[in-house]
């Protein structure tokens, strides 16, 4: 069902509608239509024939507008859905035991008269659903509106599962030139830091050393389930009727890569149920944020008032001047609604129904950590985002932790991390791999004199990097800081 084009311009006024401005200036109070004065209890009544809401018409959708009314006349009628396999067939809204006759319109937040203008009126949310009236899927019993996570299943190990040898590579060594030449770039890279020192330094030791960083990694695959809807359309509905649902981890996804956060969302099948739309209780529409439904606001230029008060430079004189915004009636129509009252309901978009279903969602992330071995005075944090060379790597579905290594540091904090990996993330859902690394980064400890300076620096990773917090010029001659 759709609307048809908008014609030009507005229609003439009918009975209901908006009269042309009268002499002035300016709306006068619509008449023979609109919405009456709130009844005793605070309550807002339905309107009366000629203009506003009309009561649901046998066989659902909006019913013909009559004369005066805001809404072009439909090219379908009857019920909204398409002959289409599985498609649902509305019914005309009936309201339940105890419910209001119009829900959402009455209560104390509707104001006697127009409303100040509030553009950034948000719309109304509606009810909380209620998932009893869903009903249950079998083996879904604990899913709500909220992630439920199911427990992974139990690993197997393989048979013939056997740890790998461990292999490691080679590290290299630096030269008195590449420590120079890598100081002279640590230099130019600060613009406050003086040239002399890095160019006419003496060079005493070169002490070498090897920094190790150890990563572990673990892919794990975790899923959750919840109850979703979105606008039914038509579509046609897998439901419970089609068979019993696959369970959450029967369902078959896989990821693209290893080790790379993903994210994918499942529909799961036969779960599909049709529903009356919860927030606007099947209507299509609701009333508008922006003017309460009354399809006015006040004008926000003269304040309802209908004039402004002016002065004039030549008379010396205030005067008062009718608001060209309103014409002089302190009234605007509602650029929200279109001076309708309602709006498309922002849950079902105006399908009146919506489509539930159960939705799996499938996470695939790279738990990482890592410790560093390092022995020289320099921060250890500087080690993780140096180049290095990778002188071991395992990847496997279990990984075993490094025991033969010749740095006793590394075999225990391997030890600790393969543990800790295994013991956590096995609750957390189901690994898929795990890849352990290992890398060599050189590490140089230079002592080095300039003038009477005796100090040292570092050169460490495979770009030479440095780090020399006691530079002689760290502020170069003549450099002002404001």
């Amino acid at each position: 069902m759709s609307y048809p084009p908008p014609q030009a311009g507005y229609p003439p006024n009918q009975q209901g509608g908006y009269p042309p401005p009268q002499q002035g200036g300016g709306y006068p109070p619509p008449q023979g239509g609109g919405y009456p004065p709130p009844q005793q209890g605070g309550g807002y009544s339905p309107p009366q024939q000629g203009g506003g809401y009309p009561p649901p018409q046998q066989g659902g959708g909006y019913p013909p507008p009559q004369q005066g009314s805001g809404y072009p006349p439909t090219q379908q009628q009857g019920n909204f859905a398409p002959n289409q396999p599985g498609a649902v067939q509305h019914q005309p809204w009936q309201p339940n035991s105890g419910e209001s006759a119009q829900p959402g319109y009455t209560g104390d937040d509707v104001p006697d008269s127009d409303p100040e203008d509030n553009e950034d009126a948000a719309d109304d949310a509606g009810p909380d659903p209620d998932i009893s009236k869903i009903g249950g899927v079998q083996g879904y019993e604990q899913v709500g509106l909220n992630d439920w996570v199911p427990p992974p299943p139990q690993y197997v190990p393989p048979e013939d599962y056997t740890k790998p040898p461990e292999q490691y590579s080679e590290g290299a060594g630096l030269s008195e030139q590449e420590a120079r030449d890598a100081m002279i770039q640590f230099v130019a890279e600060h613009c406050c830091y003086g040239k002399k020192p890095a160019q006419e330094h003496v060079i005493k030791a070169i002490k070498p050393s090897t920094a190790f960083h150890y990563t572990m990694e673990t892919f794990l695959e975790s899923r959750s389930t919840k109850w979703v809807h979105t606008p039914y359309r038509g579509q046609v509905i897998d439901g419970p009727q089609n068979g019993y649902p696959p369970g959450p981890w029967d369902i078959v996804c896989t990821c693209s890569d290893l080790f790379q956060d993903q994210v994918e969302r499942i529909e799961v099948p036969h779960t599909a149920k049709v529903q009356q739309c919860h927030s606007c209780y099947g209507r299509g529409f609701k009333r508008c944020p922006r003017c309460h439904g009354r399809g006015r606001v006040r004008c926000s230029s003269c304040h309802g008032r209908g004039h402004k008060r002016r002065y004039d430079h030549q008379t010396k004189q205030h005067h008062n001047e009718t608001c060209h915004w309103c014409h002089g009636s302190g009234r605007r129509r509602c650029v929200r609604c279109g001076g309708d009252g309602r709006v498309t309901c922002n849950v079902c978009d105006g399908c009146r129904d919506l489509k539930w279903y159960i939705q799996l969602t499938v996470k695939f992330e790279d738990m990482v950590s890592d410790h560093v071995t390092e022995r020289t005075d320099m921060p250890d944090e500087l080690i993780k985002d140096a180049g290095g060379m990778v002188i071991f790597q395992q990847t496997l579905i279990r990984v075993w932790p490094i025991t033969h290594f010749t740095d006793p540091d590394v075999n225990a904090n391997s030890q600790s991390l393969v543990q800790y990996h295994t013991s956590t993330y096995e609750r957390a859902g189901r690994i898929l791999q795990q890849r352990h690394t290992l890398r060599n980064v050189p590490v140089f400890e230079i002592d080095y004199k300039w003038e009477e300076v005796n100090t040292r620096y570092w050169v460490y990773g495979n770009e030479h990097r440095v780090h020399a917090p006691d530079y002689p010029h760290q502020c170069c001659w003549g450099c002002v800081i404001l």
